[in-house]
């Protein structure tokens, strides 16, 4: 009697290990994406009235919101590689930030077909505020935001950039 309750044990335990095998390696794939940023149109009063297009996003502390457009120009999909620009007169950091393929394709039409245009930048689903960018013609693909991150944040930012990058669908 004791054998065949051992054996069940037993096979129960292999079906446990079979499984635990099985479904630990799949947990990688549960990662989700933080210190995410998107940069998304803001839309003119006039715009606003269907609203269809366009979701309300407030910052953490609830002291702002924004109307946004719902879908970004570009974000962290399309960032490979980002650094830290301290700024000594606000004591807040700006990202130069690297984008791959699709996003200077995302920039150069933000740049000639919506330069006059403001831009939201969002972090986590939460608004930072009003992003601004500066590029030079003998870097395509690497942009300065103005800045708008504590230093805490950039850091962080530049950590999971790679990560984000493979998150959001690395080209």
């Amino acid at each position: 009697m004791r054998t065949a309750a051992a054996d069940v044990f037993c096979r129960w335990l292999g079906c446990f290990a079979g499984f635990l095998l099985l479904f630990l390696p799949a947990c990688n794939s549960f990662k989700v994406p933080v210190f995410y940023l998107s940069f998304h149109p803001i839309p003119a009063t006039v715009e606003i009235m269907g609203r269809a297009p366009y979701i309300n996003v407030e910052s953490a502390d609830g002291r702002t919101s924004q109307v946004i457009g719902k879908y970004p120009f570009f974000d962290s999909a399309q960032i490979i590689k980002a650094e830290v620009v301290p700024d000594a007169a606000t004591g807040k950091c700006g990202l130069k930030l690297y984008l791959d393929r699709k996003g200077v394709t995302a920039w150069h039409e933000l740049a000639v077909y919506h330069r006059a245009e403001q831009v939201a930048a969002v972090m986590d689903g939460f608004y930072l505020g009003i992003a601004s960018f500066a590029s030079q013609a003998d870097e395509p693909g690497v942009l300065t935001t103005n800045p708008l991150w504590t230093e805490y944040e950039a850091q962080k930012i530049v950590e999971h950039v790679e990560a984000n990058y493979e998150l959001g669908g690395k080209e």
